[in-house]
């Protein structure tokens, strides 16, 4: 299973049952995921991301954190082309959702979704929104409400709605009820 194509090992297990899921997990080696992680293809990058996220094993947690933090920028011929950092805003949103796949709630990871918060790219955040949600919801770090807060006055609505949810989700003190508060419209309540 080693030379299928990372694609077709993709769909292999994202589709899979539990038990299959975990069979195929272990038939991928550590050192083909590295060699699928740090290709200098961003397309094999990606969906080795994704694959990562669907083997769910912690061991890749520091490789998602990496991607989805990296700032180094790209040269000033890719800016021009659209671009900001080396990986690629779909693999940071994939290395978010990777996170919140994997389950593990380190400081690292907190960290890492913070930062993401205030990634250029609207669908990272919204990932690492939800991602945040899901790995935090028994026990909001410190900072995270205001981070999340923060987030009510961004410029993507997506961005702004995935965070009513989970502030909706992770608390529901009159606070946050009252802040959500202007985010429904009364015309239509009785």
């Amino acid at each position: 299973s080693n030379m299928e194509s990372p694609e077709a090992l993709f769909r292999k297990i994202s589709g899979a049952s539990e038990e299959k899921r975990a069979e195929i997990a272990d038939s991928i080696s550590k050192d083909r995921m590295s060699e699928l992680i740090s290709s200098p293809n961003w397309k094999v990058r990606n969906t080795a991301v994704k694959i990562a996220g669907e083997i769910r094993s912690e061991e890749y947690t520091e490789d998602m954190i990496r991607l989805l933090t990296d700032r180094t920028p790209v040269s000033l011929f890719d800016r021009i082309l659209g671009g900001d950092f080396v990986p690629v805003g779909f693999i940071r949103r994939n290395a978010a959702e990777a996170l919140m796949k994997i389950g593990h709630s380190s400081k690292e990871v907190l960290n890492a979704l913070l930062t993401a918060f205030g990634d250029p790219y609207w669908e990272v955040r919204t990932a690492a929104v939800r991602a945040f949600s899901a790995l935090y919801k028994d026990t909001v770090p410190g900072n995270g409400f205001e981070r999340l807060k923060d987030l009510l006055n961004d410029r993507k609505f997506e961005v702004i709605s995935e965070t009513i949810l989970a502030l909706g989700d992770l608390s529901d003190t009159p606070e946050i009820i009252n802040l959500l508060h202007r985010f429904y419209s009364h015309s239509n309540s009785r």
